[in-house]
């Protein structure tokens, strides 16, 4: 029968195995956790071959058992110096295979060496308890390992001064356990055997689970794994474990049965234990997607409330403005303040209704045309010539340029474009819009230049000014609904706001971008149109 040390060093063992086998299936192709998983091959392999020192006399399993342990060093401090160099995020692939190249070249070269007679281990005596008469080569062995120690200790440490939040968290939970670990086991495998104290030194791959188990968790959060589940499968496989070794344990045939029956209900139990786990976590994990999407489609409606609330605000303010120039100045005309006024004071009061009532016009249009292109372009697409609407919108525009003094220049392209498929009258507001603006917000003598082109299979028309310009601030709200610069409302105060949102509305309905740029305030701004030959 096993004694109690014995068993504590298989269960260990099995335990660890368990952890880094769950961990690496979760997530396979990371090398972090691959590296994990042979750094629990080697702490088991420790444990085991320390419980097997433990339970033989034989001299040559003695032997055996205290290389293959020598062995398992290699197994530990390596993998876990590339889980340093990997985790949380892994290297490139060319340092990878690097790396992976070296540490197997290492790890061979030690084996070699290991395996030669006299050079780490000259003996094995039983007196009665086993104790390992080392030879020269196993200090320069210990500190070659060491240095692959301290050095995935460091590259964790300096990666944790880096790192924030939740990663700076788990990979102090590392530190602390390789700490812990190796601490008890420079006692118990390394200072005590060097006096001749073997009696501690299965203790030492006990106290690697400490590290195998914070390892496991910073893994676990740094993947996002659910760890009810990893918890319940370790817990219950852990457990499973433990009844294994007490039924290698039994003295007796009917012991035997008796906890071979125990077994056997525990498998059944842990079955349906794990399956009501995943069935509640994945009840409640639909519930915490159902919720997520429910806040999701509420936050876009109380989005599109906040719009609609927004543009009847905006809309009854662009309506009110007009409405109170026409209301004030037909007042005054009513209540007699103008009963003695000259023809050209009569005139100019008629210039100012027409004027607003011009603007209120425009701005019922604009709210309309705004309005309709909510629900897309009306009417059938032809094919028509992008040329032609550019040229006539500028001949139109024309005498806007020539009596305020802006100078436009117009750069045709080099060859004839290709007709595309469009909404004619919608398209041709685009033009019109960006040049009236261009005219609009320029200075007097100031340039404007528009330029029409075909590249990689797209029209593209720009229009540059040296205007009132736009800051990165500004750019935000440069296509959105009434979103005017402060600069615009001071240069054009009787602008409804709508023009580039339906300018943009009309670009995209035609499967094409519009972008703006500008280097800041009074420093000019380019708008590019892109219009593809060919809509998907």
């Amino acid at each position: 029968m096993l004694d109690l040390k014995t068993s504590l060093l298989i269960v260990v063992a099995l335990t660890i195995i368990v952890i880094g086998l769950i961990i690496y299936l979760r997530q396979r192709k990371n090398p972090a956790t691959l590296a994990f998983a042979v750094f629990t091959v080697g702490i088991s392999l420790w444990a085991l071959t320390n419980a097997l020192f433990q339970v033989t006399t034989n001299h040559t399993i003695g032997i055996v058992a205290a290389l293959a342990s020598y062995f398992t060093g290699i197994l530990i401090t390596l993998p876990f110096y590339s889980f340093s160099a990997n985790f949380p995020y892994p290297l490139t692939i060319p340092k990878q295979k690097k790396l992976t190249r070296l540490l197997w070249i290492y790890g061979i070269i030690w084996g070699f060496i290991i395996g030669i007679p006299g050079v780490t281990l000259r003996d094995v005596v039983y007196d009665p308890t086993g104790r390992i008469i080392t030879g020269l080569g196993l200090y320069f062995y210990g500190i070659s390992l060491g240095i692959f120690l301290v050095g995935g200790m460091v590259r964790l440490w300096v990666k944790r001064r880096q790192a924030q939040n939740i990663e700076r968290r788990q990979i102090s939970l590392i530190l602390i356990g390789v700490s812990i670990s190796t601490f008890f086991g420079m006692i118990c495998n390394l200072l005590l055997p060097i006096i001749g104290d073997y009696r501690l030194v299965w203790l030492g791959p006990d106290f690697a689970l400490v590290l195998i188990v914070l390892m496991a968790y910073a893994i676990i959060k740094h993947g996002l794994f659910d760890l009810r589940i990893l918890a319940t499968e370790i817990f219950t496989i852990a457990l499973g474990l433990v009844i294994v070794v007490e039924l290698l344990r039994s003295s007796s045939t009917f012991e035997l049965g008796i906890r071979f029956i125990i077994l056997l209900v525990f498998i059944f139990i842990a079955q349906q234990m794990l399956k009501s786990v995943y069935e509640a976590i994945r009840a409640k994990e639909a519930l915490r997607i159902v919720n997520e999407e429910l806040q999701q489609v509420n936050a876009e409606l109380q989005e599109l409330l906040n719009i609609k609330t927004d543009f009847i605000h905006a809309a009854s303010h662009q309506l009110r403005t007009p409405l109170t120039a026409i209301r004030g100045l037909l007042t005054m005309d009513y209540e007699g303040d103008y009963d003695n006024a000259t023809p050209e004071e009569r005139k100019s009061l008629q210039r100012n209704v027409l004027t607003a009532v011009e603007r209120l016009g425009m701005v019922v249009n604009d709210l309309l045309r705004a309005a309709e292109l909510e629900q897309g372009l009306t009417g059938e697409t032809v094919l028509g010539d992008v040329t032609k609407l550019v040229e006539q919108s500028i001949e139109t525009l024309r005498p806007n340029f020539i009596k305020k003094g802006v100078k436009l220049d117009y750069e045709k392209p080099t060859i004839p474009l290709p007709q595309i498929l469009m909404h004619e009258n919608y398209l041709q507001q685009v033009f019109l819009n960006l040049l009236d603006n261009a005219e609009r917000y320029s200075p007097t003598a100031g340039t404007v230049v528009a330029k029409l082109k075909l590249e990689n299979n797209v029209i593209t028309f720009c229009v540059q000014d040296d205007g009132i310009g736009f800051t990165k601030e500004d750019e935000k709200k440069m296509f959105t609904k009434f979103g005017r610069t402060a600069a615009a409302k001071s240069a054009q105060p009787n602008g409804s706001g709508l023009g580039l949102f339906i300018v943009k509305r009309i670009v995209e309905e035609h499967g094409g971008t519009i972008t703006a740029q500008s280097q800041g305030s009074n420093k000019g701004a380019l708008f590019t149109v892109k219009l593809p030959l060919h809509r998907t």
